[in-house]
């Protein structure tokens, strides 16, 4: 609001804030399955694999060195295009 004349301000009040910056948290390190694999086969019984990596909140894909060993999921297979090849 502009006002002229004897009232140069009624009372506008300016306040600031300035966001607080979190503080950086420490590396959190945890063992993720990979997406399937393809199949190995487009019919006739095939398999697809997954497999874990080593995983950080914020970097994404790092060295399993990072990740606990002996927490690391197993080598996970299943089967796939299960449906008879044309003969």
């Amino acid at each position: 609001l502009i006002y002229r004349g004897r009232y140069s301000n009624l009372g506008v009040h300016y306040e600031y804030t300035v966001p607080k910056e979190e503080p950086d948290r420490a590396p959190e390190y945890t063992w993720v399955l990979t997406d399937w694999s393809l199949c190995t086969v487009t019919c006739g019984n095939g398999t697809q694999t997954s497999h874990a990596v080593c995983h950080e909140r914020k970097s994404g894909v790092v060295e399993e060195k990072f990740c606990d060993e002996n927490s690391k999921p197993a080598f996970v297979i299943r089967e796939c295009n299960k449906n008879p090849c044309p003969a």
